[in-house]
């Protein structure tokens, strides 16, 4: 009876590689979703007594396009990878105004990543996938004291690492897929070292890091 049963489920899983032979090969598409940077900024005042510690989000929508490729081998598991570049459909985001300074997150336009990916199929037009890769990570913070005017910017330019969970279904004709991601890419520390004299924070103390969440929806076309 083992061995019948074995046989069948054999039999089942090599049946199911065959059909998700669609699976196989060069993929392409683009994707829309939300990106949202979980921002920390802390600052030590100028006598260096306290400490602030400023927590904001800045969501921004973003459109993006991907090139990969996935090999399906006969027990139903997948190898690939994907490179990935999203465009930020926002600039600046404010996490803090008051009556004396303002504190606002500025993404650039355009960023970039590359993944290695490990999956399983779940039927012959339904896969599931995690994968860890890099990404760039361009981002800063803008301090504004308006009177008397003392700014300063924070530049945090990183590429970091970067992980993925995903699913994607394949349509009627094995050529069209639906896909959704997650991804998470957690940000690195940066301090300013140059701020103007008088300013209320310190040179050196004050800095911020940002921690990356994504959701996209996409579309892909299978070669």
């Amino acid at each position: 009876m083992k061995k019948i049963l074995s046989l069948t489920l054999a039999a089942a899983a090599l049946s199911t590689a065959a059909d998700a032979k669609a699976f196989n090969g060069l993929f392409a598409g683009v994707d829309f979703g939300l990106s949202s940077m979980n921002v920390n900024f802390k600052g030590a005042s100028a006598d260096r007594i306290a400490v602030d510690n400023i927590r904001g989000t800045a969501n921004r929508p973003n459109l993006g396009i991907f090139l990969g490729y996935n090999k399906v081998f006969t027990n139903c598991l997948t190898l690939g990878g994907v490179f990935t570049s999203d465009f930020q459909l926002a600039g600046v985001k404010p996490i803090q105004k008051g009556d004396h300074n303002a504190i606002s997150h500025k993404r650039d336009t355009f960023s970039w990543g590359v993944v290695a990916t490990v999956g399983a199929l779940v039927n012959p037009k339904s896969m599931v996938f995690v994968g860890l890769g890099v990404k760039s990570l361009n981002n800063k913070v803008v301090y504004i004291e308006p009177n008397p005017k003392r700014n300063f910017t924070i530049k945090n330019n990183k590429v970091r690492f970067t992980s993925l969970i995903g699913h994607e279904t394949l349509l009627a004709n094995d050529k069209i897929g639906l896909r959704v991601t997650y991804g998470f890419t957690p940000g690195s520390s940066k301090s300013k070292s140059n701020i103007p004299v008088g300013s209320h924070y310190y040179p050196g103390s004050t800095g911020f890091k940002a921690h990356e969440h994504q959701v996209k929806l996409g579309m892909s076309y299978r070669f």
